[in-house]
């Protein structure tokens, strides 16, 4: 697709995994607002290690790939931020990230 420019379809992309869903035009920002919502409350830490993780993983072998992302889990399972979240449920309150 990158190199030809061809165009494929939205169900074409969908069944191949490249999308998570498809949506109508008219509900587009919708659906990405709220899905950049929902990311935007997940640990900021653990969502740029996710975020590097995808980057780098692409080129490493597969058992390299699963062996950083373990230590990346376990790194960001030590944080302050990762016992901020079950604390804030038993609580039933909403988290507070501090990046920590």
């Amino acid at each position: 697709m990158l190199f030809t420019r061809e165009r494929i379809n939205a169900a074409t992309v969908l069944s191949s995994g490249l999308v998570s869903r498809v949506v109508p035009a008219n509900e587009l920002l919708t659906v990405a607002r709220g899905m950049a919502e929902k990311i935007a409350g997940y640990v900021p830490l653990a969502v740029r290690a996710m975020h590097e993780w995808v980057r780098h993983q692409g080129n490493m072998p597969p058992g390299e790939a699963m062996r950083l992302a373990g230590t990346m889990r376990w790194a960001i399972g030590q944080t302050d931020d990762a016992k901020e979240g079950p604390r804030a449920f038993a609580e039933k309150r909403p988290p507070v990230f501090k990046g920590e």
